[in-house]
């Protein structure tokens, strides 16, 4: 089970039965793809690198089970082009996998940031089974992102299961992430 502030999960499970339902309409051809940017005949891609990642094990108030938080932290490592977060699946040992979390959120070129933030004073992003606790070791993330062609690119990461606490502040979800543009520069 994912709780998410954002409200994304029920509108994947939207689109995805929306797809199911539409998947024999037929769809307009695709534009043919701009050609890549370039600096000195150098194509210019997005790349990135996942700079840290843990899963934080909390207990609600008045609820038995346990959740896992993803902390994910992630660096455009090209300096020379935005690189937009399309997918975050992460796993927990011992917890059944969740479904990917559809995202769209903007890594300035040569920039670090948290994908998950704290939302009205709780995680932006929980993990859950009920019932299940994980027995420890380590998680994963696998991060999908593409540049502003459409070009993709998947990085992974593991990093342990820790005991945490809740966030200590209380803030309004982001409105943008991090990219005045999504070309690059």
């Amino acid at each position: 089970m994912i709780r998410s502030h954002s409200g994304l999960f029920a509108l994947v499970v939207a689109a995805s039965i929306c797809a199911e339902a539409c998947a024999d309409v037929p769809t307009a051809p695709s534009k043919p793809a701009s050609p890549p940017p370039s600096v000195g005949g150098t194509t210019i891609l997005a790349s990135l690198a996942i700079t840290s990642f843990r899963m934080i094990e909390v207990q609600y108030p008045g609820y038995p089970g346990w959740y896992y938080a993803p902390e994910v932290e992630v660096r455009e490592t090209s300096g020379l082009a935005n690189a937009i977060v399309t997918r975050i699946a992460v796993a927990v040992p011992g917890v059944l996998g969740a479904p990917a979390y559809q995202t769209s959120k903007c890594v300035g070129a040569g920039t670090q940031m948290p994908l998950f933030r704290e939302v009205y004073g709780d995680f932006e992003l929980t993990i859950d089974h009920p019932g299940a606790r994980s027995p420890g070791g380590s998680g994963t993330a696998e991060i999908t992102f593409e540049d502003a062609f459409g070009r993709q690119g998947k990085v992974t990461a593991t990093g342990p299961v820790v005991a945490g606490g809740f966030p200590t502040t209380y803030s309004n979800p982001p409105t943008s992430w991090g990219c005045s543009t999504p070309a690059a520069r």
